[in-house]
């Protein structure tokens, strides 16, 4: 761990001042699990009544949480924390999400672990997935420290001392860009991770709250600022379309006229 500088401490406080973003609305987000034969229940998201908060309550198979916005151009800040004394598993983010097969994922192991014939190790890490489809994956793919057929690490920082600890808040910070992202893990001024990944598999995407094997998590006061919505093929088809025939009745309502 480091301290931060007095000039990062007070760029990172005004990412939230300065934009005086207001806290996320997550009724709309949607939730998914990665179910796999012989693993653990499906994630159980549940809001909180301002709907500004969000906890995954079991020691569920892989699972997130997901904003439903293809967007690129963002960033996205908020706090999370275990509010648990039990297990020592997983918490993080997914983002740049195509599909359940898609997909960058940052995520924060509390300690070293054997499971399903790989190990997890203690600390952080950024994976990128990438598999042909959501049938291929297993879960050694979402738990092993290192490369799988379709995981590829991207960034590490492991250590007897990386892990979180319970009952203990911790602020997230994400800048995503087209080519890039930065993640940034803090609690309070002291900085844990920072890291800067320069990939641009996934250039947009959704983001979304990540869960594996770790019960009572909860993610809360999230912020975005920025964001460039980029539409689906099919929303992109439909426009197209939509654009063609504009063109097409300019182009008689002129040839009319000449008439």
């Amino acid at each position: 761990m480091k301290k931060l500088s007095v000039i990062s401490a007070l760029f990172l406080l005004g990412l939230s001042f300065s934009a005086q973003a207001a806290q996320l609305d997550l009724s709309g987000w949607t939730p998914i699990t990665w179910d796999f034969s012989g693993g653990q229940p499906a994630g159980n998201w549940v809001l909180s009544a301002d709907n500004l908060s969000v906890t995954q309550t079991v020691n569920a198979d892989p699972s997130a949480f997901l904003n439903n916005i293809n967007q690129t151009n963002y960033t996205m800040q908020g706090s999370w924390q275990v509010i648990t004394g039990s297990d020592d598993d997983f918490m993080g983010f997914v983002f740049g999400y195509q599909d359940a097969s898609h997909f960058y994922l940052f995520d924060w192991k509390q300690g070293n672990q054997g499971y399903v014939g790989v190990t997890a190790l203690e600390g952080f890490s950024v994976k990128k997935i990438n598999a042909p489809n959501v049938a291929a994956l297993g879960l050694a793919d979402f738990w092993s420290s290192s490369d799988t057929t379709y995981t590829s690490i991207l960034a590490t920082s492991y250590g007897s001392v990386k892990g979180y600890a319970d009952f203990t808040e911790y602020d997230f910070y994400l800048n995503f860009q087209p080519a890039s992202f930065q993640v940034t893990v803090r609690q309070g001024l002291t900085e844990l991770w920072d890291v800067t990944v320069a990939d641009g598999m996934y250039g947009s995407g959704q983001f979304g709250f990540y869960n594996f094997s770790q019960a009572n998590v909860q993610y809360s006061g999230f912020e975005q600022t920025g964001g460039e919505p980029i539409p689906e093929p099919a929303t992109m088809l439909l426009l197209g379309s939509g654009l063609v025939g504009l063109v097409a009745a300019a182009r008689r309502k002129r040839i009319f006229k000449s008439r």
